[in-house]
């Protein structure tokens, strides 16, 4: 991968994790590389899945979008009820069922938790 793939990105993830240092802090320090975003991406994933299935090791691929996005909006100390609001409407619309305030908040927290720990974030 060239320099520039690289640097961009490296810039999609910290766009991505915006106001959270602590999650970007961590993320920093758990990846491994940076593939483009191109076809190209697809095909070293395709590798790493199948390698890891021919070597019996576990691995964890997340893929990031509105949903995940707005669970790590739910993760903050303080909620702004616009946060909650959106949390629900992205939820429900995915999901069609309501979840309580706290286990949304717990659930959030494990859809952080599984983002810092992937093997591969897309």
């Amino acid at each position: 991968m060239s320099q520039a793939d690289s640097d961009f990105a490296r810039g999609e993830l910290e766009r991505i994790l915006i106001g959270d240092d602590e999650l970007t802090s961590l993320c920093h320090k758990h990846v491994k590389s940076f593939w483009p975003i191109e076809q190209s991406a697809g095909i070293l994933v395709r590798d790493q899945i199948m390698a890891s299935l021919r070597d019996k090791k576990p691995l964890s691929l997340l893929r990031v979008g509105n949903g995940e996005g707005n669970a790590l909006s739910m993760t903050k100390n303080t909620l702004h009820p616009l946060q909650i609001s959106t949390f629900y409407a992205e939820f429900l619309s995915q999901n069609g069922i309501p979840i309580p305030q706290d286990a949304a908040i717990k659930f959030c927290a494990e859809v952080r938790t599984a983002l810092i720990t992937a093997d591969i974030v897309g």
